[in-house]
């Protein structure tokens, strides 16, 4: 008999985790919620559990979802990962979003059931994290991956009209424990992309996120950072920007398409400002249009997303690293020879020079961003 388990009213959810790595870990075939709706899913490391979901995944027509418990655990199982497919997954998950790669060979991490292993030696390596709180409860608690099939709602419904009591009345012989959330108020759908072994990646099925924002998500971002966002950073943010596309022999429509997102901040900025009057004269003289800047603070999430961080002094480097030292790695100053001097209550000609400066040092980083794509 099936055993249904109320997620919102059980109280002590520790209790509903337990309850499913004790059943996943004893074989048994468990019904979980998630953005999508719900999922059947068993460990990957069961050999009996993982032929019966094969099996029902052959059935559904649907293709498997690894589930890992953190974006970091893909390493065990994709021993080249391309800095794009990193990015995605870093900024991306948990959420509907399954990264797929061309079948493997061993990996390092978990050993997998036996059949789930001989099956990725001929498909493809779907791998996914999922976003609701019993997954990552889950995924705080488990060591070895899920294996996890999407299953349509019954009755021809969907999932914001169907809960897993309705479930049971469809999978009940087969799923030993259904975790109940009810109906999901805004069903998601998987956006899948592939990375093969030549890229460019290809997102090969749209789902709740576009490819235009997944192109956003695996973008290099460089940020280059000042003091109020007003003068120097932006500057050097449309310079570079331009020196890409240059370089790349592309429009700046198409940066990021190619790969690369540039973008700049202030460590003291107040939020909403404009570049300087100057600064947008010196750029239009090189036919750059930042008129639609507006300043910025440094934040956790631009941190977190940037993949280089270029700031104008010394000071900036030392104030961005205090603030946030697990960063520090990836900030440098922008010029290594010497601070960039703030141009602003100056005249044309000094702003003039601060740009010259600023493109002096924006040739010494081209050629490393680029080959880090």
């Amino acid at each position: 008999m099936t055993r249904v388990i109320d997620f919102p009213s059980s109280g002590d959810h520790r209790s509903v985790v337990a309850s499913v790595l004790e059943a996943s870990r004893e074989g048994a075939l468990v019904g979980l919620p998630c953005e999508l709706g719900y999922v059947l899913a068993v460990s990957a490391t069961h050999e009996t559990a993982v032929r019966q979901l094969l099996q029902i995944a052959n059935e559904l027509t649907a293709r498997p979802i690894l589930s890992l418990a953190h974006p970091e655990q893909l390493w065990d199982f994709v021993s080249d990962l391309s800095p794009m497919a990193s990015r995605l997954v870093r900024r991306v998950w948990p959420g509907p979003v399954v990264a797929e790669f061309p079948s493997a060979g061993p990996w390092s991490g978990p050993p997998l059931a036996p059949s789930l292993a001989e099956f990725y030696r001929h498909q493809s390596l779907r791998c996914g994290s999922f976003h609701h709180p019993l997954q990552q409860m889950l995924a705080r608690a488990q060591q070895e991956p899920f294996l996890a099939v999407p299953v349509p709602a019954p009755g021809q419904k969907e999932w914001n009209a169907a809960d897993g009591l309705e479930l049971a009345q469809v999978w009940g012989d087969k799923v030993h424990l259904i975790v109940n959330a009810g109906f999901t108020t805004r069903p998601q759908t998987i956006t899948s992309v592939a990375f093969p072994e030549n890229p460019p990646p290809a997102v090969n099925e749209i789902g709740s996120y576009s490819p235009e924002q997944i192109h956003r998500l695996m973008a290099q971002l460089t940020l280059f950072v000042c003091t109020g966002n007003t003068c120097r950073s932006p500057m050097a943010e449309g310079m570079f920007r331009r020196l890409l596309c240059k370089r790349l022999e592309c429009t700046e429509s198409e940066l990021v398409t190619r790969g690369y997102l540039v973008a700049s901040a202030g460590v003291a900025a107040t939020p909403g400002a404009p570049a300087s009057r100057e600064t947008l004269a010196i750029l239009d003289q090189n036919g750059i249009d930042m008129s639609e800047h507006t300043s910025q603070q440094v934040t956790d999430q631009l941190m977190e997303w940037a993949d280089l961080v270029l700031a104008m002094t010394d000071r900036h480097r030392s104030a961005i690293v205090q603030a946030f030292p697990e960063f520090a790695e990836k900030v440098e100053r922008i010029c290594p020879d010497g601070d960039i001097a703030d141009p602003y209550g100056g005249d044309h000609t000094v702003y003039a020079e601060c740009s010259e400066q600023l493109r002096e040092c924006l040739e010494h980083w081209i050629e490393l961003v680029i080959s880090d794509v």
